[in-house]
């Protein structure tokens, strides 16, 4: 019995020991647990959004096929394919864009992004046809984005290229801007700005790199939604002739672009949609839209001729009935119609002319007509004083002028009543 007690007690030691090591090795699988949750919880995908099409485009899942439109969202794991005459644009919430050319096959292996780390994972695989990707921004050390083909892959740290597929497997790559590593298959060479390159068999060990041809610079310089952000005019039409001095400017470009109308800045919606107005002066002009997308920048231009509608004036004046005006205001209403007796539009152009006192000059209209008041001077302005042996006492009188496009109205202004020395200002 004194034996067994012994051995018992020998052996709490060792049980101790097996406990200890059997909490430590829970704690450290938990932690592990905990750790590799805490990365895939900071690994989200990054979701394309299509922001243009043109002819026949398709978004691939499997055997699924689904007609591309803007707005669709296409997320890793799905194909980009277009027909002979199809286009296809997609942006990321980051600002990097990709353009899939006709005839092409695209298919987006990996586009993920820790958010503890910042590091961006992007492969993409060109089978056939051609791409344009405008990357926004340098990826940081430890993020990749590839691009690969059958005879290369290509990667980038933070640029805008273009990759073209031949259908015999050839590779032809062109860098606007930074650079861009040739990798695989024994090769190892940069390709930088203005220079393109080409490869043609798998195995071959070999990039041959020269400077773009001029044709292939303009070609670049033609693709505005790559090398500048994306800039969609909606209106005003092209050689659109208005009867309104407000013409509506409205479009689409990207969610992290700025717009500027004539260089006014307009508000961006978070679909990357703009609206607003631009004021148009008698005749030909030339509205201005620009968007500008850190240092790139895009513009696109609309001449619009404003005709001034206006062909009658009606204009009344009469002493204020405002108690709170000063005594001697008078109020002038002129209303403007068109040559069918129409109301003119709104922000119409009115300029309003008096030969005595001070008048705001300018004004648009609202609802066909503009108000004004306005206090006559006992001092005539000297562009309406008369001149010369033939002036009459009547050029004297208190009056104003409307003049709107080819039509003017003049009214004399009645004269105030006599004020009580008290009541007059002093």
């Amino acid at each position: 019995m004194y034996r067994s007690v012994a051995t018992l007690r020998n052996s709490e030691p060792t049980a101790l020991r097996s406990t200890s090591v059997i909490l430590i090795l829970a704690t450290v699988l938990a932690l592990v647990v905990l750790l590799v949750g805490a990365q895939m919880l900071a690994v989200v995908e990054m979701l394309a959004v299509v922001d243009q099409r043109t002819g026949i485009a398709q978004v691939l899942r499997g055997d699924e096929a689904r007609p591309a439109a803007v707005g669709m969202l296409v997320r890793a794991g799905e194909r980009l394919r277009t027909g002979s005459h199809g286009r296809v644009g997609l942006h990321w919430a980051d600002g990097s864009r990709i353009e899939v050319g006709p005839g092409s096959e695209l298919i987006i292996e990996r586009c993920r992004l820790n958010k503890v780390r910042k590091h961006r994972t992007t492969h993409f695989r060109l089978n056939l046809g051609e791409i344009w990707i405008r990357l926004h921004g340098v990826l940081n050390p430890g993020s990749k984005f590839e691009v690969e083909t059958p005879t290369i892959v290509a990667a980038v740290r933070g640029t805008i290229f273009g990759v073209k597929v031949f259908r015999d497997g050839t590779t032809h790559l062109e860098v606007f801007q930074g650079q861009v590593d040739i990798v695989g298959d024994g090769i190892g060479q940069a390709v930088t700005s203005g220079y393109c390159g080409q490869c043609a068999l798998v195995g071959k060990g070999r990039f041959e790199v020269q400077r773009m041809s001029e044709a292939e610079a303009e070609r670049w310089r033609r693709q505005a939604d790559i090398v500048g952000p994306l800039l969609e005019v909606a209106e005003p039409p092209l050689g659109c002739t208005t009867a309104s001095a407000l013409t509506p400017v409205s479009g689409r470009t990207e969610a992290l672009a700025a717009v500027a109308v004539n260089g006014e800045s307009v508000p961006v919606s978070a679909k990357g949609t703009f609206r607003t107005r631009a004021r148009l002066t008698e005749g030909p002009n030339v509205v201005t839209i620009v968007a500008t997308l850190d240092r790139l920048r895009s513009s696109v231009t609309r001449k619009v001729i404003y005709v001034n509608p206006t062909q009658v004036i009606a204009l009344t004046c009469r002493p204020s009935d405002d108690p709170h005006d000063p005594a001697g205001v008078v109020e002038l209403t002129a209303v403007l119609r068109d040559g069918s007796g129409e109301l003119v539009p709104d922000g119409t152009p009115v300029q309003l002319l008096a030969n005595r006192g001070s008048i705001p000059r300018y004004h648009r209209t609202q609802r066909g007509a503009v108000t004004a008041k306005w206090r006559p001077s006992p001092e005539m302005s000297p562009a309406a004083k008369p001149y010369g042996p033939r002036w009459r006492s009547s050029d004297l009188a208190t009056r104003v002028t409307a003049r709107s496009g080819p039509a003017a109205a003049t009214a004399l202004v009645p004269p105030s009543p006599p004020q009580p020395r008290s009541a007059r200002p002093r």
